[in-house]
């Protein structure tokens, strides 16, 4: 029985702001994602989590499968995580994120897997997994030391209570 925990990376792991001027021009914007700055409470948060047995994590990303983009995510990637499976929105896919990532959830999840939890910057798409009975925790600008925590008391918090 294992817990699969669904990473979303702009504005989830990755702050993207500095690259936010290039916008509205999509594909200059994904080839500049190898300046994002580190969301480091959100990643300190995460990091204990790749060393349990009991959860399987996956990036999820709307960025592009471009070739350049994919090389650059994941070096950025592995600079903060373990090596992890990444799934890239295709080229030229405009489906809507929580659709696409609906998706690829379904498509990954497994019979081993008993529960998903999304962690994600978008509202609309955490409102959507919750709906299909899943645990989302939002990730929200000037607020990562209190998501942080949200992911810490999720994931640790309950191993740690002892029974009297």
């Amino acid at each position: 029985m294992k817990t699969l925990i669904v990473v979303d990376i702009d504005n989830t792991v990755a702050e993207n702001g500095q690259r936010e001027h290039l916008l509205p021009n999509w594909d200059a914007f994904f080839h500049a994602c190898d300046t994002d700055t580190p969301i480091v409470p959100i990643i300190d948060a995460l990091k204990p989590l790749f060393e349990r047995s009991d959860v399987d994590i996956i990036f999820v990303t709307g960025r592009t499968g471009h070739l350049e983009v994919q090389s650059k995510t994941q070096t950025w990637l592995n600079d903060h995580f373990p090596s992890r499976p990444i799934f890239f929105r295709p080229v030229n896919n405009y489906t809507k994120a929580a659709v696409y990532k609906t998706k690829v959830v379904e498509n990954y999840k497994t019979t081993d897997h008993t529960h998903v939890v999304i962690i994600d910057d978008d509202p609309t798409i955490c409102e959507h997994f919750q709906n299909q009975g899943h645990t989302a925790v939002q990730i929200v600008k000037d607020n990562y030391e209190r998501n942080a925590q949200d992911i810490f008391n999720l994931f640790v918090a309950p191993a740690r209570k002892v029974s009297i």
